[in-house]
């Protein structure tokens, strides 16, 4: 699956770095987010807040909890 396939597959999808750092977001996703927090290398914890499971907003957690 390409780049574009994805985005149109899963239009509301994040993708950041093991720094938790703003890679990529989907089109729907990016019409919820103001303009200036979508560069790439944006901290994804200015853009979300993790409410629940309580843990640290880190990629090792993130990683733990996926398919939890």
């Amino acid at each position: 699956m390409n780049a574009a396939e994805f985005c149109a597959v899963l239009p509301y999808h994040i993708i950041m770095d093991e720094h938790c750092r703003l890679i990529q977001t989907g089109k729907e996703l990016a019409n919820h987010i103001p303009k200036e927090l979508l560069a790439v290398g944006t901290p994804v914890m200015r853009i979300f807040e993790v409410n629940r499971p309580q843990i640290p907003f880190d990629f090792d957690n993130i990683c733990n909890f996926i398919n939890a």
